[in-house]
């Protein structure tokens, strides 16, 4: 999908020999069926029952996720035994089903729990691949660890503020600054911008540079100094008590990237409900800190070295990962 446009030929590549087969195909089409059917019964029952929080799921809505949850998926696992019967060693696969209903539905209600356990026999159809290409002696010669990428620098324009959401996550940026926005030049041009963000009941902090005190957190009570390491100054009420242990690290992270937003804006938590606040019309989310979102896990065989360290992101993921496939 990220090429679609750009590389002609390209799009679709796997859906055709998988669709193709006409057993593949009915099977396919069944379980699209099966999946609007699911999803229409599911949001009515929420109407019937008056279950809180929930959105409009329109018919629309109903095949657009059989899409996600039925044809990627089923095309998507294809595609990872057969890359696994040629002999590649490291397969990258994102099955997105659990995503897309927990986004509508809400991340631990039936349907979405049900689209869950669905995936998880399909983790379990690979794991049976995977004997079986193991019998077969395959030599298991991949290709070396993926190569990264680097960011462009961020460029000084003209123009209107650029706001984009990612579940309880909005990034603000003011292109008409040139590099990052200060605390400062942002007080200056538009007053009483970041007092209103910071003590929206929406928000529960707002990441900031500052020239005088170097990258800060707004809460609605209180600021934290960023600092470069230790656990940095608080002023009045820490705006990252309820996100924690590791949340300090995270935005750290996020800080030193060299396309940070100008202003980070994160939701508020619950923590009697466990709920963030999205910046979308979406029941559940993810992208910023806070809730069940910040406690992933990794399904690895047993016999591999456990990680002393907490894994903070992506790539701290991605060392152990090749650390044990060395």
């Amino acid at each position: 999908m990220s090429v679609v446009g750009k590389r002609k030929g390209r799009f679709g590549e796997d859906y055709g020999p998988y669709l193709s087969h006409p057993r593949n195909l009915i099977g396919t089409v069944l379980g699209v069926a099966a999946d609007v059917v699911g999803e229409r019964r599911a949001a009515g029952e929420q109407v019937r029952r008056d279950i809180q929080p929930r959105i409009r799921r329109s018919f629309r809505y109903a095949f657009m996720r059989a899409f996600t949850t039925v044809v990627m998926r089923d095309v998507c696992v294809h595609a990872v035994i057969g890359a696994m019967a040629e002999g590649r060693s490291q397969i990258y696969v994102d099955l997105l089903g659990y995503d897309e209903v927990a986004h509508h539905s809400g991340i631990e209600r039936h349907d979405a729990m049900t689209t869950l356990r669905l995936i998880d026999r399909q983790v379990g159809r690979i794991d049976r691949a995977r004997d079986r290409v193991a019998a077969t002696e395959v030599d298991l010669l991949g290709p070396d660890g993926p190569a990264g990428s680097v960011a462009g620098d961020r460029t000084a324009g003209a123009g209107a503020p650029v706001v984009m959401a990612s579940g309880n996550l909005g990034l603000i940026d003011l292109p008409y600054l040139p590099g990052r926005a200060t605390r400062e030049d942002i007080d200056a041009l538009h007053p009483g911008l970041l007092e209103a963000l910071r003590t929206h009941p929406g928000v529960g902090f707002v990441l900031v540079a500052s020239r005088e005190q170097g990258s800060i957190m707004l809460g609605p009570a209180g600021e934290r100094l960023l600092g470069v390491d230790g656990d940095g100054a608080v002023l009045g009420e820490d705006p990252l008590g309820p996100f924690g242990p590791h949340a300090l690290a995270v935005v750290r992270r996020a800080d030193r990237y060299r396309t940070v937003a100008d202003l980070m804006v994160n939701s508020f938590f619950d923590a009697a409900t466990e709920e963030v606040a999205a910046f979308e019309e979406l029941v559940g989310s993810h992208g910023g800190l806070g809730g069940p979102q910040s406690h992933p896990f990794l399904l690895v065989p047993s016999a591999w070295e456990l990680s002393v360290a907490p894994l903070l992101g992506a790539t701290d993921v991605h060392g152990y990962l090749m650390g044990q496939l060395s």
